[in-house]
């Protein structure tokens, strides 16, 4: 019992280092190098190699934003989009990154309706904290086509940029 008063004690008297939980601005890198994707296979359904990094802000590195979510979903124009795959993340480091990479993404359980559609990634998508929103969602660069014709290549179609 001694001992644990002791350690009770002594950790009392270490100062605090720890993080504190901060809301920050979270949101999508949009340089194209770290947001692409390989292709999309018709006869698998599957998205394949994905990659995107998540990015905050903030103004100290040893602080953590609450925990949040990172959706990639399915874009078409004037429609609802199709969440395909959600993250739940703990929080993330303010003034750091969290990288995907070579993610593949079945989209075998879904309806789909067939048509063209955009890649795209919402962060803090369930607006779990307050933040600056006209960054979170980004579409990636590519169409992909759904029970239609060949897919064009994601570095073929570079119009719209975000979405939200």
């Amino acid at each position: 019992m001694k001992n644990v008063c002791k350690l009770m004690l002594l950790l009392l008297t270490i100062p605090s280092y720890g993080q504190d939980i901060k809301e920050c601005n979270v949101y999508p890198s949009n340089i194209e190098e770290n947001m692409w994707f390989e292709k999309y296979d018709a006869a698998t359904n599957t998205i394949k190699n994905i990659n995107f990094l998540v990015l905050s802000d903030g103004n100290n590195s040893k602080d953590v934003t609450p925990a949040f979510t990172v959706k990639l979903y399915l874009y078409q124009k004037d429609k609802e989009p199709i969440y395909i795959k959600t993250y739940e993340l703990e929080g993330q480091y303010h003034m750091g990154s969290r990288e995907y990479k070579n993610v593949n993404i079945s989209l075998a359980a879904f309806t789909i309706p067939p048509g063209v559609y955009r890649l795209g990634v919402h962060v803090n998508a369930d607006l779990s904290f307050k933040e600056d929103e006209s960054d979170n969602a980004m579409l990636f660069n590519g169409n992909i086509v759904i029970g239609g014709a060949k897919t064009a290549a994601p570095n073929q179609n570079t119009s719209e940029e975000s979405e939200e």
